[in-house]
């Protein structure tokens, strides 16, 4: 009797981890991001210059910076005051404590919003890639921001996928998802924009393909409703422990945030984009990834190579 329970056991083992992995996509994914994250850690404590307002000198995140968020320390916070239409650089005030942060912020009725890829079709490895800027002129663009977490080619872990990302990315130009069946993922946020309209989903797996002009999906989703959604038992060791430059992108219904918060973790950059009046809010990749334009110049970057990125068009 006990051989049979065995062999049965063994024998429905496979349809159970079918059912766990391949219909919901979670295993898969949180698999997929911890080894992209796994060599994170060092990208995030290498230095990042970060230009400080006022025309203060170039310094250095991982040591200054945190010495010259202290010196201002009777800064009031932004949280319910307005912010600035266009780019700024904002100090912040939370529970988590005092952020800087790189803010574009702009109304929907103003820009159109698009998310744009160098790949034409799905890809797994050696995937096409540009600079930030190359986006930026290829779509006459006002503004720009990195997008999704890829595989950069300086990680080992990335050999047999270079450039390669595994989340839904919606091609603007091509009016089409790439990596679509990761829309059935039920771990992953996704902003998606239509017009002048932006909606978010804690989960993709609720989307239910309506039309969009610009969408992606990433993990995890920081914002919904106002409230923060980080769920800390989901999250890689990096994502949770390591402070580094974190991307964000969000609305509050009428405006577009793009964001890039200084010496965050991903519970951090919540509360930063919480701070600075967003509603919705979607974890983007960061480190030496992360990258800003905006009038005809880089504030932050330009980082790596992208294979798609976020761009606002007048």
């Amino acid at each position: 009797m006990r051989f049979k329970i065995l062999f049965f056991v063994i024998l429905l083992l496979p349809i159970f981890l079918y059912l766990v992995n391949g219909v919901s996509g979670k295993s898969f994914v949180l698999d997929a991001s911890q080894e992209r994250l796994k060599e994170e850690e060092s990208d995030m404590l290498k230095s990042q210059v970060i230009q400080i307002p006022g025309d203060a000198p170039v310094i250095d995140s991982t040591s200054q910076e945190q010495t010259e968020l202290e010196k201002t320390s009777n800064v009031p916070s932004v949280a319910g005051v307005a912010v600035k239409e266009g780019y700024s650089y904002q100090y912040v005030n939370t529970e988590k404590g005092k952020f800087g942060v790189f803010l574009i912020k702009m109304p929907l009725s103003k820009v159109r919003v698009k998310t744009v890829a160098a790949n034409k079709d799905d890809c797994k490895g050696n995937c096409p890639v540009k600079p930030l800027l190359q986006y930026v002129k290829e779509n006459n663009a006002y503004a720009a921001m990195n997008g999704s977490y890829f595989c950069p080619p300086d990680y080992a872990t990335c050999k047999s996928k270079i450039n390669s990302y595994d989340y839904a990315f919606y091609n603007s130009n091509k009016t089409k998802w790439m990596n679509k069946k990761a829309l059935t993922w039920n771990k992953t946020g996704l902003a998606t924009f239509s017009g002048t309209s932006a909606k978010f989903y804690k989960d993709s797996s609720t989307y239910k393909n309506s039309s969009v002009t610009a969408g992606l999906s990433n993990y995890p989703m920081l914002l919904k409703d106002g409230n923060i959604v980080v769920n800390l038992n989901d999250l890689t060791s990096v994502q949770k422990n390591v402070k580094g430059l974190r991307g964000a992108i969000g609305s509050d219904g009428s405006n577009v945030y793009l964001a890039q918060i200084t010496r965050a973790t991903v519970l951090d950059a919540a509360y930063a984009m919480r701070a600075l009046g967003v509603k919705h809010a979607l974890n983007l990749d960061g480190g030496g990834s992360a990258a800003m334009y905006i009038d005809g110049g880089y504030k932050v970057g330009p980082g790596r190579l992208l294979p798609n990125a976020i761009v606002l068009v007048k």
